[in-house]
C-alpha cells in the first residue's frame, strides 16, 4: 500500500497530468504500475516522478503558484485540488524554491513600480508640454522628415490668422506659400538647409490674412534619432513686426542726425570763420580809432562767436559717438587718467588744485580713445564748475563687484556742485548748469560733455551716474566692465 505523502504526490500528477505534457504522463504511469507491484521500489520512483514533474514544469513554464491554487496535496489536504485560482503566491512548501520565487517577484513588483514612476513622469511632461505650446506667444511648428508640418501651436492662428485646421489641410507649404514674393527665396533656401539637418535663423515677411505685410523670424532646429538621422525638425517663429518698425524709425533718426551734423560742420562752420575773420580784421585795421565804448561790443561778437563754434564742435563730437566703433581691449584706467591729467596740468595750476588718486586703478575692457574722452569730460568739469573760495581737489577711487566682473570709478571735486532739479537732467545734450560763461572759471563748455560721456559709458556696456549737493561739490561714478586679467 502506499504511504499518505506518495497518495498525495500522486493526486497531484493525476489532476495535473494533460497540463504539463508527455513527460509528466511517463512519469505517472510508470509510477502507478512499479509501486504496485513492489512498494520497496517508491521512493526511488518518486524521485523519478518529482525529476520528471519538474522537467515538465520548466518545459510548459507553468507558475507553481497555479498547483498550489488548484490543490494543496502537498499538505494532505484531498480536497482542495478544486479550490479556484488565486493570483497572489503563497508558497510551495519548498523553501529554497519560495526564496527563488520571492526574490523575482521583489523583483518585477521594482521594475513595475518603476515603469509607473516613469509613466507618471511621462504624463506631467507631457502636460507640461501642452501648457507650454498652447500658451507661448510664439508659433511652434513641427515638420516630419519630408517637411511636411505634423504639428503647429495655437498661437500660429493669431500670427497668420489662419485656423490651424486650414494649415493642416493646405496645398504645398503653408508658410512658404504666405511668405512676401522677395523673401520667398531665403524661405525655400531655408528649407532646404532643414533637410539637410542643419539648424538655421532667419527674418522674413509675410502677409497676414487680412492682408497686412508683417515681419516674422524663425528659429529651426533639427531632431536626430541615436543615429544622427534626421527625423523631424522643430521651429519657432516669433512676430517681430513691432521691432522692425522700431528699428527702422532709429535708423531714420540716426540719418537724420547724420545729415544735421553734415549741415552743421559745412553750413555753419562757414559764417563762424567769417566772423572770426572780419573780428580780426576791426582789430587790426581799426584798432587806433577803437575806444572803450567800442571794445565792449566787440568783445561780446568775439565771446559769442566762440561760445557758437565750441557748440558746434560738440555737436560734431556727440554725432561721432554713433557712427565710432568701440573696441573692446584691456585699458589700464591709470594710465588713460595721467594722460587726461597732463593736458589739463595748465589749468590744474592756475587753480592750484590737488588731484589725489589710487596708485594702481584696474584695467578695463573698452576703448582707449573714448576712455579717455569720458575722464576727459569729466575732469574738464571739475575745472570749469569749480569755485574761488576753495582749491579745487579732485579725488579719482574704484569699487569692484566681483559677482558682475565689474568697476565703478568715483570722480569726487568740491566745486559749486548740481541743483537737486538737475541731476535727471544732466546728462542731456545741451544742458548746463549756468549758461553765462563769465560766471565759471576754466574752459567754457557748450553742454554736450556730459551727454557725450554719458553715451561712451553705455557702449562700454556701462553706466554713469551723479550725486551732488549744490554749493559742496559733486560725485559721478562710471561703470566698466573689467577686463579678464582683473576677473
Amino acid at each position: 500500500m502506499l504511504s499518505q505523502f506518495s497518495r498525495s504526490i500522486l493526486l497531484v500528477a493525476v489532476n495535473y497530468s494533460r497540463l504539463f505534457g508527455v513527460i509528466t504522463a511517463a512519469s505517472i504511469t510508470l509510477l502507478g504500475v512499479l509501486v504496485y507491484s513492489d512498494s520497496r521500489v517508491e521512493w526511488l520512483l518518486l524521485a523519478f516522478f518529482v525529476s520528471g514533474f519538474f522537467s515538465a514544469f520548466l518545459l510548459t513554464g507553468k507558475d507553481l503558484s497555479f498547483i498550489l491554487a488548484r490543490g494543496k496535496a502537498l499538505f494532505d489536504n484531498l480536497d482542495a485540488s478544486q479550490t479556484p485560482i488565486s493570483g497572489v503566491y503563497q508558497g510551495t512548501g519548498l523553501l529554497p524554491l519560495d526564496e527563488l520565487m520571492n526574490r523575482a517577484i521583489g523583483q518585477i513588483r521594482t521594475l513595475q513600480e518603476s515603469v509607473d514612476s516613469i509613466g507618471e513622469e511621462a504624463e506631467v511632461l507631457i502636460e507640461r508640454y501642452q501648457v507650454l505650446t498652447e500658451n507661448l506667444a510664439a508659433s511652434v511648428t513641427i515638420r516630419n522628415q519630408d517637411g511636411e508640418i505634423a504639428y503647429c501651436s495655437p498661437y500660429t492662428e493669431v500670427l497668420t490668422g489662419y485656423a490651424v485646421d486650414d494649415i493642416y489641410e493646405w496645398e504645398g507649404d503653408f508658410f512658404l506659400s504666405t511668405a512676401h514674393p522677395d523673401d520667398k527665396e531665403i524661405y525655400e533656401r531655408a528649407l532646404r538647409v532643414a533637410q539637410a539637418g542643419e539648424a538655421f535663423q532667419f527674418r522674413y515677411r509675410f502677409h497676414h490674412r487680412s492682408g497686412l505685410e508683417m515681419w516674422a523670424e524663425t528659429r529651426t532646429v533639427p531632431i536626430l534619432d541615436q543615429d544622427g538621422s534626421l527625423i523631424s525638425s522643430l521651429s519657432i517663429t516669433l512676430d517681430v513686426t513691432g521691432t522692425v518698425r522700431y528699428q527702422t524709425q532709429v535708423e531714420e533718426k540716426n540719418r537724420d542726425l547724420e545729415d544735421f551734423a553734415y549741415m552743421v560742420s559745412h553750413d555753419l562752420k562757414a559764417p563762424i570763420f567769417t566772423i572770426k575773420g572780419m573780428m580780426n580784421l576791426i582789430e587790426q585795421d581799426c584798432a587806433a580809432i577803437i575806444d572803450d565804448d567800442l571794445k565792449e561790443p566787440l568783445e561780446h561778437i568775439a565771446r559769442a562767436n566762440r561760445r557758437l563754434e565750441s557748440l558746434v564742435h560738440g555737436v560734431l563730437e556727440y554725432s561721432k559717438i554713433s557712427k565710432s566703433e568701440a573696441l573692446s581691449t584691456p585699458v589700464d584706467l591709470g594710465r588713460v587718467l595721467d594722460e587726461v591729467l597732463t593736458d589739463f596740468a595748465p589749468h590744474l595750476t592756475s587753480l592750484d588744485a590737488t588731484v589725489t588718486k589710487e596708485e594702481r586703478l584696474p584695467t578695463i575692457l573698452g576703448d582707449s580713445v573714448q576712455t579717455y574722452q569720458i575722464f576727459s569730460n569729466l575732469i574738464g568739469n571739475a575745472i570749469k564748475y569749480s569755485v574761488s573760495e576753495r582749491p579745487l581737489t579732485i579725488e579719482v577711487h574704484s569699487q569692484s563687484n566681483d559677482e558682475r566682473n565689474t568697476t565703478t570709478i568715483s570722480v569726487t571735486d568740491n566745486g559749486r556742485g548740481i541743483p537737486e532739479s538737475m541731476l535727471e537732467t544732466i546728462f542731456r545734450p545741451f544742458q548746463r548748469v549756468s549758461n553765462d560763461d563769465r560766471s565759471t572759471e576754466g574752459p567754457s563748455g557748450s553742454g554736450i560733455g556730459l551727454a557725450s560721456a554719458r553715451k561712451l559709458a553705455e557702449r562700454h556696456g556701462g553706466a554713469i551716474s551723479v550725486e551732488s549737493e549744490e554749493g559742496k561739490g559733486s560725485t559721478f561714478l562710471v561703470t566698466f566692465q573689467l577686463a579678464s586679467e582683473e576677473a
